[in-house]
């Protein structure tokens, strides 16, 4: 897993539980010397899970300097991060026990935006007390893989038909979500 800040400053390279950190401007002083370059700082997230995505927090922004982590046990973290330090603030309130599978930061930083695999809980949180913005959930058999923003208030679902149901039909889906 890599995901670029959104300054552009600090590379996150997921592995397995790891959350290495990477200065990109150091990595692209010394191209010839990048693939021995350190980790500027890593957080260790979950003993027995694997990070499989990550979102940062828009630059020039309140949140600004914050990551999400989602790992394969389903939990949803958040981390301060600056070159040289880390530190994870905690599991993010997910509003559901089912597993989350892709988060994303809205455009001003206000709000965190998260999808879950198995009831499929879309919702929206304030970013500083944790507080449910909005709420949705999905008709049943539909699996949201990707969360995005478009704007400060709309957002776009990647989803797709779980392989239980191969012949249901989608316009049930769009319907829903548009």
């Amino acid at each position: 897993m890599l995901e670029l800040s959104a300054d552009g400053v600090c590379l996150a390279v997921g592995v397995r539980q790891e959350l290495h950190l990477f200065d990109v401007r150091a990595l692209l002083a010394d191209p010839a010397n990048s693939a021995n370059a350190q980790a500027e700082s890593k957080l260790v997230l979950a003993e027995d899970a694997e990070i499989i995505q990550a979102a940062w927090a828009p630059a020039d922004t309140p949140a600004a300097g914050r990551i999400v982590v989602a790992t394969s046990e389903g939990a949803l973290y958040a981390a301060r991060v600056n070159l040289g330090t880390a530190e994870v603030v905690g599991p993010v309130t997910t509003l559901s026990e089912d597993m989350v599978g892709a988060a994303a930061w809205s455009p001003d930083g206000a709000q965190l935006a998260f999808a879950t695999d198995q009831g499929c809980v879309v919702a929206a949180v304030n970013a500083t007390d944790g507080q449910c913005v909005a709420s949705a959930r999905l008709p049943e058999g539909t699996v949201a893989d990707a969360v995005r923003w478009a704007g400060d208030e709309q957002l776009l679902l990647g989803v797709r038909r779980e392989e239980t149901d191969p012949d249901a039909e989608d316009d049930e889906v769009r319907r829903r979500l548009c």
